[in-house]
């Protein structure tokens, strides 16, 4: 079974299809070219939803949701809204 882990783009200063300036970089105007794709606004709707996913703490299986603002993990008992400002690690075990 396959999983995305991470994914980067790299947008060298020398393109052509997304012309930058000082203020706003080539990478930015990429970003937000893709923002305005993905329809990504302040919807509460999850980005993406893995299932299954094993955690050690806590531990069980869950259902991850990212959302723009917070993550979600579902279990079969619990339930819980994790706000990003509120993480101050994450161990990949």
């Amino acid at each position: 079974k396959d999983s995305l882990m991470d994914l980067s783009f790299h947008v060298p200063t020398s393109n052509t299809q997304f012309l930058g300036d000082e203020e706003r970089p080539s990478a930015h105007i990429f970003w937000q070219k893709i923002l305005a794709i993905a329809d990504v606004g302040s919807s509460e709707e999850a980005v993406v939803s893995l299932e299954g996913i094993a955690i050690l703490t806590p531990r069980g299986r869950y259902t991850v949701e990212l959302h723009m603002s917070f993550l979600r993990l579902q279990g079969q008992a619990n339930d819980f809204k994790i706000q990003y400002s509120s993480i101050l690690r994450l161990f990949v075990l």
